[in-house]
C-alpha cells in the first residue's frame, strides 16, 4: 500500500478529530491520473450534516462519492489522502451502491435496497455517527 501511495504521489495531510466531522480540501480519486482529476472539497460538521449531491448524467457525482470513500479508507489504513487535507472524526463509512438481487433467495434488487436503508436507519437510531452515500 505504501508503494501505491508513493507511486501515485498521495501526499495529503490527515487530521484526526475527537468530534464527529468529515472535511476535505482538493480531494481527488487515486485511480484518476492527476493531470485529469478534478479536485473537490467538502465540509461536514455538527452544523452541516447533510449534503444533497445533484447534477447531470456523467457529471461526476458517483466518482465524487467514491473519492470520499476511498480516501477515508486510505486514511484509516495510515496512508495519505489524495488531496491537500482530510479531517476525520469518529464516523463509520456506509455505502449503498449497486445492490444486486438474489433470485435463489427470492431477494429483488428493490428489496435489497430497502433492506440496506432499514439497516442504516436502525444504526442511526442507535446513535452511531455514520457517513453514508447512496449511488
Amino acid at each position: 500500500m505504501g508503494a501505491f501511495e508513493s507511486q501515485l504521489e498521495g501526499s495529503g495531510k490527515v487530521h484526526w478529530l475527537a468530534e464527529v466531522s468529515l472535511s476535505a480540501k482538493d480531494l481527488t480519486h487515486p485511480l484518476i491520473p492527476p493531470r485529469t482529476a478534478i479536485p473537490n472539497a467538502i465540509d461536514f460538521d455538527p452544523d452541516h450534516r447533510l449534503v444533497i449531491l445533484t447534477g447531470a448524467n456523467m457529471s461526476g457525482k458517483t466518482t465524487f462519492m467514491r473519492t470520499l470513500g476511498i480516501n477515508c479508507v486510505l486514511a484509516n489504513l495510515g496512508l495519505s489522502p489524495f488531496g491537500t487535507s482530510l479531517s476525520l472524526g469518529p464516523v463509520q463509512l456506509y455505502t449503498s451502491m449497486r445492490n444486486s438481487d438474489n433470485l435463489g433467495e427470492s431477494v429483488s434488487s428493490f428489496y435489497a435496497e430497502l433492506s440496506r436503508i432499514n439497516h442504516l436507519i436502525e444504526r442511526l437510531e442507535a446513535g452511531e455517527p455514520i457517513f453514508f452515500s447512496f449511488g
